[in-house]
C-alpha cells in the first residue's frame, strides 16, 4: 500500500477473519471442500492449509478436522491471508479505466474509521487493484460512498484523482439513482410510500452500545422510497430507494414505517421474530449515475448476497 500509517497497520495485523455459512447444496461435502466452494480463489488444498495452522474455528473453537462432514447451516469463522482475503472477499462486478464496482460482503468496513485498525474494503481493494486516489483522505482510498458494516452489496470505487472528484460530487449532488434490497420483520400498510423524515446527529448510548440515529425535525433532509416486492407471513422484501444518503436513513425511515430490517442488531422490535438470518438483511442491488468520462449513463448490480438467497422467493431471485 501506498499509505506508510495503514501499511504499518496491516503488517501488524496481517489477516482478516470472514465467517461462512454451510448452505444445504453442500451438506454432506467435506468441510474442506466445502468451505473452498464459499471462498473465491482458494483451492481446498488451500483451505486444508487453513485448518492445519488453526485458522478455522467454529463458535470460538478450533477445528481440526479438515475431512470432517459439512452439515447444513454451520457457521466457520476463518482467518485469512490479506492477500487471500483480496481475492475471496471482493467480487469484481465491472470496471473500466476510470470506475470499478465491487461486491462487498457483510461484516466488512468499507473504509477504516479510526475506532478499528482492522482491515477494510479499501484496504483489500489496494492490495489486489494497485494504489487508489486518496482525495478523500489516507484511510479512503478509491473511496466515493459507503456501506454500513453489516449491509452487502454494490459499491463504486474511483481510479483516477478526476473520476473521484467527478463520482464525489455526483453523491453530494444526489444524482446518484440507488436502489437497495431490505428484508423486513412486519407487514407494511402499503405496498408502495415515502418516508421524508430529517435524521438528527448521533444518539451516543441511546440505543445499546452502539451509536443509533433518530428522526428530528431540526435535523438534516431525508427521504426515501419504498415498494413492497413479496408478502409473507412473517417477512416481507421491500425495494429500498434513498433519494438522500444520511448515516442510517433506511433503517430508521423503515422502523418509522413500523417496519424492522430482521437481523439488524441495532434498530430491532421488542420481539423479534425466529428465523431471521444470522446478519442484517439489507444489500445495495443497484446504483446509476453519469459516468465521469464518457458522460453517459452507467449502471452496475450486485446479486443478491449468498447468505441472504435462503430467505428470498424464486420470483425475487429471478428478476435478478
Amino acid at each position: 500500500l501506498t499509505s506508510p500509517t495503514r501499511s504499518a497497520v496491516l503488517d501488524c495485523d496481517p489477516t482478516l477473519v470472514v465467517q461462512r455459512t454451510i448452505a444445504a447444496a453442500q451438506a454432506g461435502e467435506r468441510l474442506d471442500k466445502a468451505l473452498a466452494g464459499l471462498l473465491d480463489g482458494l483451492s481446498a488444498s488451500q483451505v486444508g492449509k487453513l485448518f492445519r495452522s488453526g485458522a478455522v474455528r467454529q463458535a470460538g473453537r478450533r477445528v481440526n478436522r479438515s475431512n470432517g462432514r459439512a452439515q447444513k447451516g454451520s457457521s466457520y469463522q476463518v482467518e485469512l491471508p490479506l492477500a487471500d482475503a483480496a481475492r475471496s472477499e471482493l467480487s469484481l462486478l465491472t470496471e473500466d479505466e476510470h470506475i470499478f464496482a465491487l461486491a462487498k460482503p457483510s461484516g466488512l468496513l468499507t473504509h477504516n474509521t479510526g475506532r478499528s485498525t482492522e482491515p477494510s474494503l479499501a484496504d483489500l481493494a489496494e492490495l489486489r487493484f494497485g494504489p487508489l486516489p486518496r482525495d478523500a483522505g489516507d484511510e479512503r482510498p478509491g473511496i466515493v460512498h459507503r456501506l454500513d458494516r453489516e449491509t452487502s452489496g454494490l459499491l463504486v470505487l474511483a481510479k483516477t484523482p478526476v473520476a473521484m472528484q467527478s463520482l464525489r460530487d455526483a453523491f453530494r449532488e444526489r444524482s446518484v439513482s440507488k436502489r437497495y434490497l431490505a428484508l423486513v420483520q412486519g407487514s407494511p400498510a402499503q405496498d408502495e410510500w415515502t418516508v421524508d423524515a430529517p435524521l438528527g446527529p448521533r444518539s451516543p448510548g441511546s440505543l445499546g452500545d452502539m451509536d443509533g440515529q433518530t428522526i428530528d425535525p431540526g435535523g438534516k433532509q431525508a427521504r426515501t422510497t419504498f415498494q413492497v416486492l413479496d408478502r409473507g407471513p412473517v417477512f416481507s422484501w421491500i425495494a429500498c430507494r434513498p433519494e438522500t444518503g444520511r448515516r442510517h436513513q433506511i433503517r430508521v425511515h423503515l422502523t418509522a414505517s413500523d417496519l424492522w430490517i430482521a437481523g439488524d442488531p441495532l434498530y430491532r422490535p421488542d420481539r423479534p421474530a425466529p428465523g431471521a438470518p444470522p446478519r442484517m438483511a439489507l444489500h445495495a442491488e443497484s446504483l446509476s449515475l453519469t459516468h465521469p468520462a464518457s458522460g453517459e449513463t452507467w449502471s452496475a448490480c450486485a446479486p443478491l448476497a449468498a447468505d441472504l438467497r435462503p430467505w428470498a422467493p424464486p420470483g425475487l431471485l429471478d428478476a435478478h
